[in-house]
């Protein structure tokens, strides 16, 4: 699969063998990026967890949402794009 930014690494919790304070300061930026990822239209962000949260396939996904696959993988390519401008926006490296 191919992606436009690692979105499994935004659902990892903070290291513990960093300093408090980058822990901090990761787990306020975790929860910025989860906020942006709130902001997406619900079929979008529904469709962007389901394969970067979940691991599903767009075939599963598209099975459990009762669409097709190239609807899924638009809908994936969509979130991708209006959350790296989101980021962007709010200054957050990707």
């Amino acid at each position: 699969r191919s992606t436009l930014f690692p979105y499994t690494t935004l659902f990892r919790s903070p290291s513990s063998d960093r300093p408090a304070d980058a822990s901090a300061i990761s787990s306020q930026e975790h929860a910025r990026i989860l906020a942006l990822i709130d902001r997406l239209p619900a079929r979008e962000r529904e469709a962007l967890l389901l394969s970067a949260v979940e691991e599903l396939t767009t075939a599963e996904i598209a099975a459990a949402l009762g669409t097709t696959e190239s609807s899924i993988r638009s809908r994936i390519f969509r979130a991708r794009r209006e959350l790296a401008l989101l980021l962007e926006k709010e200054g957050i490296p990707r």
